[in-house]
Order: C-alpha cells, then sequence, then structure tokens
C-alpha cells in the first residue's frame, strides 16, 4: 500500500542548509570507524554523513516505519532520526526499538521541527512541543544529553513562509539510554 504522506526526496536549498547545520552540531560527538542506523530513505545526507564521520551508515529504505520495524541483527553505535519521527503515525514504537538497539554507551540523534499550532504541516502526524518531546522521549527510556535549534531559512514569499521565518525552529538533540 503506498503512503500518501511519504515525501518525495526533494533537495532544496532548505535541505542543504539543514544539513549542515546537522553535520555542524555532530562534530565532535561522533567517533570515526563506528556503525550508524539512519532511520528513513536512503539518499544523498547518509553519503555526507559517513563520508563527514568515516563511519558505516545504513538504512531502513523501503521500510514503511507504521507497519514495521527494522531487524536487530546488529547494535548500532549510532542511530539518526532527522526529520523523521513528526511523519509516523507511531513514533513511540520506533523509539523503543531504537532503544533495544543502540548498543550500551550508543547515541541517539533526533532533529524535529517546533512552531505553534497554527502553522503544524498537514503531512505530520505530530508535532512537538518542548514538555511533550521531553515526556515522550524518557517514557521510551531515553534522556537528553545535549540539545540546541536554529531557525530555518525560507525561500518561498507568502504570510504563511514569513511567519515560519520567525515561529518556527529546528530542534537537535543528543539522546543516551536512561
Amino acid at each position: 500500500m503506498n503512503n500518501p504522506f511519504r515525501n518525495k526526496q526533494v533537495y532544496t536549498k532548505q535541505t542543504y542548509d539543514r544539513w549542515g547545520k546537522t553535520v555542524k552540531e555532530l562534530k565532535g560527538r561522533i567517533k570515526r570507524d563506528r556503525i550508524a542506523l539512519d532511520v528513513g530513505p536512503n539518499g544523498k545526507f547518509q553519503n555526507i554523513l559517513a563520508n563527514a564521520f568515516h563511519i558505516e551508515v545504513m538504512n531502513t529504505n523501503n521500510l514503511d516505519l507504521d507497519i514495521g520495524i527494522w531487524q536487530v541483527s546488529k547494535f548500532w553505535d549510532y542511530i539518526f532520526m532527522f526529520d523523521i519521527l513528526e511523519h509516523l503515525m507511531d513514533p513511540f514504537t520506533v523509539l523503543r526499538q531504537a532503544r533495544v538497539s543502540l548498543k550500551d554507551g550508543g547515541k541517539l540523534f533526533i532533529t524535529v521541527p517546533r512552531r505553534p499550532k497554527f502553522l503544524w504541516n498537514r503531512g505530520h502526524f505530530n508535532e512537538f512541543d518542548e514538555w511533550r518531546f521531553r515526556v515522550f522521549v524518557e517514557r521510551a527510556g531515553f534522556k537528553i544529553v545535549y540539545q540546541t535549534s536554529w531557525r530555518m531559512k525560507k525561500s518561498r514569499f507568502g504570510v504563511r513562509p514569513i511567519l515560519r521565518y520567525f515561529l518556527e525552529r529546528t530542534y537537535f538533540y543528543e539522546l543516551r539510554l536512561i
């Protein structure tokens, strides 16, 4: 069954800006010669991560995370969930899977958008404010050890893009097992 909410990969100026900021935040948090799982479709960013940090990056490409979870055949040093949780119907199950898939001492890195409710995106099943996100990850067995945020550049004109520029931020989190 086709998922009507599955986004096609479109690489825009904003995509590359977000990737650059994410790589900047990962510097000093990733060790070389490790194995990582990038939750989401295979794409250019997976290769950027592998080359920037000299790690092996695998992904959950072609796996509908709303109806299936990845095999726990390896234990991952790192799991990346960049702009993915808001698109899932059941992100809690995916976080619980990440919990049992990480090695001891492993890290989970997440980015999520945060914006006022009137700017929520129709392609998102979940939007998280700060309190809900903290409770969500703690219930899944993680603790937040680092967080930061940034405003994304917008290239379109109109009232909604201007409001999003001032009111929307991308939040970056580093999580560890409790």
